[in-house]
């Protein structure tokens, strides 16, 4: 198929849902238009944004993360409504979030024919659930790599991440939390592939990565990239929201209650203090990553929605 496929392009939105769908899409045998957008800023690989006539050639449309694609591409082509082409969208985010409310979905469903949702919640909004998936190729393990990082935690440190800080930090005793995040930059500007390639490098090396809780009601992208690199994941239980942490992925993915600190904690103890069983749940959630969550299931789903 002969497919544009547009996403905010930054390290501020994951791999395998951005630049990695347009690797994805190459490898499975599809001619796509690289449309990625950077807000406010140039790009390594910034693409000639197609004309409306181009776009009315194509077979069909993606667009990743409409919420945020919306008013770009509503700017670049006015007549975007009357593209006759099969258009699919995928959420990034929840429709309610705790630090914007709530989004207008009314504008971001006029983008496309169906918007997916990664958040099972959000079918109420007339959304197709998709959960998020995984570019293995580059999110995998590497046998010889010494997993050398006992704890880890890499991504945005907003509010709420620094209150849950304060509450769990108490509680590790002697456990040594590493955080961070990876960039790599080049010309002074930041390598996107690069920094992708260096952040799985780390992942590698992590042997429980703990994830601290987000301000979206969903299970996040870094759960997928995360255990499909091998590394043991401990992340927040979502409450209160029916099928929302995906059964199939309990009991090889590590749940905790984020408003019991001392047990997520104790969590992260006893995973360190257990290298058999640490690695037996790490090398299950991996092995489920690659056969059932590889980001070519997720996007073969949306294009047979095209055809």
């Amino acid at each position: 198929m002969r497919l544009a496929y547009w996403y905010p392009s930054s390290t501020f939105t994951a791999w395998s849902i951005t630049h990695g769908a347009v690797d994805a899409l190459r490898r499975m045998g599809h001619e796509v238009l690289d449309c990625g957008i950077v807000a406010g800023t140039q790009s390594l690989n910034r693409p000639e944004y197609p004309s409306l006539a181009q776009l009315g050639e194509m077979d069909g449309i993606i667009i990743s993360g409409p919420e945020y694609m919306e008013k770009y591409i509503t700017a670049l082509y006015p007549e975007w409504g009357k593209l006759k082409v099969p258009k699919a969208a995928w959420m990034h985010e929840t429709v309610k979030r705790e630090d914007y409310g709530s989004i207008n979905m009314e504008s971001v469903k006029r983008l496309a024919d169906i918007t997916y949702c990664p958040a099972i919640q959000d079918t109420a909004y007339g959304l197709a659930f998709l959960p998020f998936g995984v570019d293995t190729e580059v999110f995998r393990p590497e046998p010889k790599v010494e997993r050398d990082i006992q704890a880890c935690f890499i991504g945005l440190l907003y509010q709420k991440r620094q209150n849950y800080l304060a509450r769990i930090t108490p509680h590790l005793g002697k456990i040594e939390l590493k955080l961070g995040n990876v960039e790599v930059k080049e010309g002074g500007m930041v390598h996107i592939r690069k920094t992708a390639l260096a952040y799985a490098d780390v992942l590698r090396r992590i042997k429980v990565f703990v994830n601290l809780p987000s301000l979206s009601q969903l299970l996040v992208t870094k759960i997928y990239e995360v255990a499909a690199s091998g590394a043991c994941m401990v992340t927040p239980i979502l409450k209160g929201i029916a099928g929302g942490n995906h059964e199939y992925l309990r009991g090889n993915i590590c749940f905790y209650d984020e408003e019991d600190p001392a047990s997520a904690a104790k969590m992260v103890e006893s995973l360190l203090s257990n290298d058999e069983n640490r690695a037996c749940l790490a090398d299950t959630a991996c092995k489920q990553m690659h056969s059932e969550h590889r980001i070519e299931l997720r996007l073969q789903k949306i294009l047979d929605a095209l055809a």
